[in-house]
């Protein structure tokens, strides 16, 4: 990744990819540094969505492709309920890393 491909303020970004997608759901966004050897990938940005789990997740699969390159890492939360199993739940990350191109 180059350094003009990295967004300035992560947080700001993921605020602005999410809140498109959500339709304005978007209830916080936290940031918080990786550990090495994930550092490279810049920080980690979780986003807080006011959804149940199966909605927020889908969300954040469509919001993914938009993060590639950015600079930073997109995860998302929810407020409502859990409504996915483990299984569903690993599938919609793994969706998610991939439209990011974060290795597995």
């Amino acid at each position: 990744m180059s350094d003009s491909a990295s967004t300035a303020d992560p947080m700001l970004e993921a605020y602005r990819i999410m809140n498109e997608v959500s339709g304005g759901r978007v209830v916080k966004v936290e940031m918080e540094r990786l550990e090495p050897p994930l550092d490279s990938l810049g920080p980690l940005v979780t986003v807080t969505v006011d959804a149940d789990a199966r909605e927020a997740l889908e969300m954040y699969v469509r919001a993914a492709r938009e993060v590639r390159g950015k600079g930073f890492v997109l995860d998302v939360a929810w407020t409502g309920k859990t409504d996915v199993s483990p299984e569903e739940y690993i599938r919609y990350v793994a969706r998610a890393h991939a439209r990011m191109d974060i290795p597995p």
